[in-house]
């Protein structure tokens, strides 16, 4: 007939060979083959064959979750997403997919103690062009980063430990899968989806979904390896590292910027008076969510350096400067006429 769709119903055989009753005159329907199924040509499905392809799919996609190769994760394009002072942000926000040791739960209370029980899996950055920002990770077969079932979050940050802007949020839906190769779907794990939020806010706002980040003090963001960062920061330019990077990489500066005709002055000298005696002293501002090993050498006649072991002491090791005094005086003899700190960035 013409206008009428065609649907596969799904009938059992047995049913199909019951007395027929009376029914308008038409086409005969397929007589099936005792024991198997028959496909008809009807204008419904009927409430039996719902059922049974709702109960198939409902399981289809509880069982999905559970296992994928790759891991799509982010926002979506052209979204006003905001800081708390509602300044746009800007590409030094970063994302990174992850979850917390086991036991651990993230609150706004707490945000002190969460890079030291994160477990990062990917990161990226966002895009201030695009308003975006978007990966795809794999799941690793084996030495996953997380386990099984285990919360993931997206965390996002910016700033230091002193004054940094961040947001916290997971979905209900949002477990590690099982690595599974033969399921080429990426699971989505995007921004909408989010039903928790355990920092800033995620909204619906002129129709459109907008993150606000939320202030942050104290608290010291996910760590930067020295391999991470030259990915991110020197492989992506295209050029070679240079001596000055490792400096770059302890106070956060941005090696794609141009820098001054003069090196900038990072290491900061300075003479302190105690008891009634001067002592060296050398001041490095420093980020501590960049791993560095510091190397303290003196010398005596600048060309010679060995390690100040004996000659000097670390007097502070704070969030924002790593602080060195020479032990003598600098009246005494004994006391070497130079002194360095050269960091050494963990990979």
């Amino acid at each position: 007939m013409p206008g009428v769709r065609d649907v596969i119903s799904l009938q059992n055989s047995k049913a199909m060979n019951q007395t027929p009753s009376k029914r308008p005159a038409g086409p005969s329907p397929i007589r099936p083959i005792p024991g198997s199924w028959s496909v008809s040509r009807s204008l419904t499905v009927t409430p039996s064959c719902r059922i049974w392809i709702g109960s198939f799919l409902l399981a289809l996609l509880l069982l999905l979750p559970a296992s994928a190769e790759r891991i799509s994760w982010g926002s979506l394009p052209g979204q006003d997403h905001v800081t708390s002072l509602g300044q746009p942000l800007n590409a030094g926000f970063q994302f990174e997919l992850g979850g917390f040791t086991k036991g651990f739960v993230p609150t706004a209370q707490n945000t002190a103690d969460w890079s030291r029980h994160w477990i990062p899996v990917q990161r990226t950055r966002f895009n201030p062009d695009t308003r975006w920002f978007t990966a795809l990770v794999h799941v690793p077969t084996q030495n996953p980063p997380l386990e099984s079932g285990d919360t993931v979050y997206i965390w996002g940050f910016s700033g230091s430990e002193s004054a940094g802007e961040w947001t916290l949020f997971r979905s209900e839906r949002w477990v590690w899968p099982k690595a599974n190769r033969a399921n080429p779907i990426p699971l989505q794990w995007f921004v909408k989806d989010a039903t928790q939020i355990v920092l800033g806010s995620i909204r619906l706002a002129d129709g459109q979904i907008r993150l606000t980040t939320a202030s942050v003090t104290g608290s010291l963001p996910p760590v930067t390896t020295w391999t991470q960062w030259l990915s991110e920061s020197i492989d992506h330019g295209g050029r070679t590292p240079t001596s000055e990077d490792a400096v770059d990489f302890v106070l956060g500066r941005d090696p794609s910027m141009a820098r001054a005709a003069t090196p900038t002055r990072w290491l900061q000298p300075s003479l302190q008076t105690r008891s009634g005696q001067e002592f060296l002293e050398i001041r490095v501002p420093r980020r501590r969510d960049r791993p560095v090993r510091w190397r303290i050498e003196v010398s005596d006649d600048c060309l010679s350096w060995r390690p100040a072991s004996m000659d000097c002491e670390v007097v502070d090791d704070g969030p924002e400067a790593f602080v060195v005094r020479q032990t003598a005086p600098t009246s005494a003899p004994t006391c070497p006429r130079f002194l360095r700190v050269i960091p050494e960035p963990v990979r």
